[in-house]
């Protein structure tokens, strides 16, 4: 009616589909983070959650999801808008700011890495050297900054055991001469702690305890770092330095024969 009183031609209006939660009513902050502050936050990048956006109610036409700027505005069309509801779906923007973490060039990534460990309790113990390691190692495994608080086993001189992580990989028959054995291969003071030279002394242990191929690594894993999920354990054990490992290894052996299980000394 405003256009018509001026006596204009009115434009012709569109919108993007409603976005919705997983139960289809009208997402809100009820639902998680509804602010762009909230996502900025959590570590999520503009251009990933700027990605995702467009893709809610829209699509490209074909398979692509990780486009940049000028490729979704150049692809953009009103024709591809869906009619029905678009649904937020978490799960496919955290893969999707994975996407966009790993391509970052790395001195960017290690730059939101320190801001991130700056806020945390164990910032002080993250030396340069070690944290450049850290987070070349982690990079495509990161998908989001507040990700680096689960690196803490990296920097600190003991990592906290997770119990149930004890009793099912290092409270089993044999894990802790095994753990004992890769300990006293990595004793010389020249002992090579490279990716390969650590694959190679595992395997060495493994064979001789009469373990399959592969069979130790989880239980090195939780050993040295508490955790049972992380980057490639030979990479870990390289990155973390032989001192560490031996000592870790000694002290989780001591679990393994059934230790209290705590931060370890």
């Amino acid at each position: 009616f405003l256009f018509h009183a001026l006596g204009a031609a009115a434009p012709a209006y569109a919108h993007l589909p409603m976005i919705v939660n997983a139960s289809g009513k009208p997402y809100s902050k009820r639902d998680g983070d509804a602010f762009v502050g909230d996502f900025r936050e959590k570590g999520y990048l503009p251009e990933a959650l700027f990605n995702y956006l467009t893709l809610l109610g829209w699509n490209p036409g074909d398979e692509r999801e990780k486009l940049s700027r000028e490729e979704l505005v150049q692809a953009f069309s009103l024709e591809r808008v869906l009619q029905s509801s678009a649904q937020m779906d978490a799960a496919k923007l955290l893969n999707l700011n994975g996407q966009y973490m790993a391509a970052l060039p790395f001195d960017a990534f290690l730059e939101g890495v320190r801001a991130a460990i700056s806020r945390l309790p164990w910032a002080a113990t993250a030396d340069a050297v070690r944290l450049e390691a850290v987070a070349r190692l982690m990079q495509s495994r990161t998908k989001l900054y507040t990700d680096v608080a689960a690196w803490e086993y990296f920097f600190v001189d003991s990592p906290s055991y997770d119990e149930k992580a004890v009793g099912k990989f290092l409270r089993k028959p044999g894990v802790s001469e095994a753990l004992s054995a890769l300990a006293a291969a990595l004793e010389p003071a020249d002992a090579l702690v490279s990716p390969a030279a650590v694959e190679a002394a595992i395997a060495a242990v493994a064979t001789a305890g009469g373990f399959e191929p592969g069979r130790l690594n989880q239980p090195i894993r939780v050993a040295v770092t508490g955790c049972t999920i992380g980057a490639g354990v030979y990479e870990t054990l390289a990155v973390l330095g032989r001192e560490t490992v031996r000592r870790r290894l000694i002290a989780a052996a001591d679990l393994a024969r059934g230790g209290a299980v705590g931060a370890s000394a």
